[in-house]
């Protein structure tokens, strides 16, 4: 068993998850007739791809009703020195604001893992299910979750979920369970935490490093009663013609109503964030648009949960050549008040919301 440090550098965008495009470039559109199809059992297993850049992952996102959230990434890497060495990322933050994350890797002989269904176990991880109904265990040295999670409605992917580069590397992302009930417990520092509420899980495979073509990712589960909305998708660097591909996918009580990658993040009001010395902005705002859709909520305020400088977990020369030559990354976790503008089909509505989110900074 080791630290995850390593692991999470080399691997640090992929635990937003990004969203499909077609092979023939980052451009798509989706309606209702593409999302409610569901997922064979297969996208949601382990797919080991060959070579040195392939990396998977599994993240959930919670926000339970007392408050308590949590940030869980299961990763299985060839990315390091071994291949195919999995290890995870745990973040709790209690309802009254406590933050512990514990994360490690473990060796390859370890990983037990079926290729036809999500079922795989090491060390002290189980993720497990079939759709609807999944669970993740993972007992950390400080923290720990025990949870079962069930999708409201079909797994999600656009299309095949796969988007192709020009450079030959592939990105596959789908939503085991986009829309979830979550229920279970977690502990910090051994005390008990009861945890019922809302969140996602999604299951990314890449075979390429993340700061080869992206700048920053964005992670976003909006949250208004029966209504559920992903957010979900990254702004390119030059090597990628600078574009930013984001996809929305809006779900209300099991259905999927809409999806649209005509989505503008407006980035304002930056400040120099106090822990990371980064400047951040103070109001983000999604807008979307589609064929019969319009959609916009802002994130404002405080809404910084917890941070992390993935480097902090190098030694210094390392993590100084990192730094300057490959990348300086951050997970920056997100929980906000909004309230969300949806005019679909006719029908218009501004509801209270709640945001659940990663920022993913590379650079």
């Amino acid at each position: 068993m080791r630290s995850l440090g390593a692991l999470l550098l080399l691997i640090t965008v992929i635990a937003a998850g990004l969203p499909a495009a077609a092979e023939s470039g980052p451009s798509y559109n989706l309606g209702p007739d593409d999302i409610t199809k569901g997922l064979p059992a297969k996208d949601a297993a382990y797919d080991p791809q060959p070579g040195k850049q392939y990396g998977e992952t599994w993240t959930l996102m919670m926000r339970s009703d007392n408050g308590a959230m949590i940030f869980a990434q299961v990763i299985i890497s060839s990315t390091g020195f071994s291949n195919f060495f999995p290890g995870y990322s745990l973040t709790i933050i209690g309802p009254d604001g406590t933050s512990v994350t514990d994360s490690q890797e473990y060796d390859s002989q370890q990983l037990v893992a079926s290729r036809d269904k999500l079922d795989l176990h090491f060390g002290p991880v189980l993720l497990s299910g079939q759709h609807p109904h999944y669970r993740l265990k993972i007992n950390g040295e400080r923290v720990s979750c025990d949870l079962e999670i069930t999708s409201r409605g079909p797994g999600f992917s656009a299309g095949d979920g796969r988007m192709s580069l020009r450079n030959g590397k592939t990105m596959r992302i789908c939503w085991p369970a986009p829309d979830s009930r979550i229920e279970g417990t977690l502990t910090i520092d051994g005390r008990p935490i009861d945890a019922s509420g809302w969140g996602s899980l999604d299951h990314l495979v890449q075979t390429m490093l993340g700061p080869s073509f992206a700048d920053s990712w964005v992670s976003f589960q909006v949250h208004a009663g029966d209504l559920d909305i992903i957010v979900l998708g990254f702004d390119a660097n030059e090597d990628f013609d600078d574009a930013a591909i984001y996809l929305v996918l809006i779900c209300e009580d099991g259905r999927y109503l809409a999806a649209t990658n005509r989505v503008k993040l407006i980035r304002s009001d930056f400040a120099k964030e106090p822990y990371t010395g980064r400047l951040l902005p103070r109001r983000i705002t999604v807008r979307a648009v589609g064929e019969g859709l319009q959609m916009d909520f802002t994130v404002s305020g405080d809404y910084i949960v917890n941070r992390m400088e993935v480097l902090e977990k190098l030694n210094p020369v390392t993590a100084a050549i990192v730094r300057t030559f490959v990348a300086d990354p951050a997970y920056i976790r997100v929980y906000s008040k909004a309230m969300l503008n949806l005019e679909l089909n006719g029908s218009s509505r501004t509801v209270p919301a709640e945001v659940l989110g990663q920022l993913i900074l590379i650079k």
